[in-house]
């Protein structure tokens, strides 16, 4: 097998068929790459997705490896680089891993190639790709680089180059975002039940407001985004919400001070509030939280 290939021609392979393998898998198959070989947790794990793909089979991990120019490995973070150190690649094989956070190293005594592609989505069982979507993707190779680049687009996205040293970093700020973001849904929804209603009622409340957010933010950026008691500079009612939490959920305070201490930093940045609000704001902040120390 040759070094470099025409991937539209190449035999591709998948070890993990999880949410993101097939969603992969789907995706290749429908831009008309061949979709060959699909092995799992057992023999017969991608017999389901192979009736999806026509042409493609279940197979044994070994098998995958003999039969495939390309071959994406779609399994836990933690089992990476085991796979990419003890399976036996064919010399010339490229190798991609769909890890957000790991720098995966290549073995010193094979010659494979090893890239990254990541799809910066949230993907749940059966859901597919979405268009317009990002992929944080590398490659040490340049040729493999630019196959990357050209491969996102064609799946019908736009691909990041993420440094092997900060893909941890990248892949925080994805959780952060999409994560720490149903965290949050399912923090808002527990306070509602103090107002007598269920995570379905408060969901229909809330989330006009998360997707109007969203259209905010996308439509006009972060700062300009932001509204509110902080935005306005209202410390009244940042020290009533305070209170309030004392009463009723103590144990978020810690998050809702981090979350406000944020907040004052883009209101700032966005000029809605000038510097003695900012001073009144951080102190309120930092006051409680050192009465919050005093009581441990």
């Amino acid at each position: 097998m040759p070094n470099y290939i025409d991937w539209k021609v190449a035999k591709f392979g998948f070890i993990g068929v999880g949410r993101v393998g097939t969603a992969l898998a789907l995706r290749l198959n429908e831009k008309q790459y061949t979709v060959l070989n699909l092995s799992g947790k057992s023999p017969n794990s991608g017999e389901s997705l192979s009736q999806r793909i026509p042409g493609s089979v279940a197979s044994s991990i070994i098998n995958t490896i003999n039969d495939s120019d390309i071959i994406f490995i779609c399994v836990p973070d933690d089992i990476i680089q085991s796979l990419v150190d003890k399976l036996p690649w064919v010399k010339g094989q490229i190798i991609i891993h769909t890890s957000g956070a790991l720098n995966i190293q290549t073995p010193n005594n094979t010659s494979i190639h090893l890239a990254n592609l990541h799809p910066l989505q949230t993907i749940i069982m059966d859901s597919p790709l979405q268009y317009n979507f990002s992929f944080g993707i590398q490659s040490k190779d340049p040729i493999i680089q630019r196959n990357l680049e050209e491969l996102v687009v064609d799946l019908g996205g736009s691909g990041f180059i993420i440094p092997e040293q900060l893909r941890s970093l990248y892949h925080a700020s994805a959780v952060m975002a999409s994560n720490y973001l149903v965290t949050l849904m399912g923090i808002s929804t527990e306070l509602w039940k103090e107002l007598g209603y269920n995570e379905v009622e408060s969901l229909r409340a809330l989330l006009p407001l998360i997707k109007q957010t969203i259209t905010n933010i996308e439509t006009y950026g972060v700062e300009n985004a932001l509204t509110g008691p902080i935005e306005r500079g209202d410390t009244g009612t940042i020290e009533k919400h305070i209170e309030t939490l004392g009463q009723k959920a103590d144990t978020l305070l810690p998050l809702y001070y981090e979350m406000a201490k944020h907040t004052i930093n883009i209101a700032k940045r966005k000029g809605s509030i000038e510097q003695a609000q900012e001073d009144e704001l951080m102190n309120l902040i930092n006051k409680h939280i050192s009465k919050g120390n005093q009581t441990e």
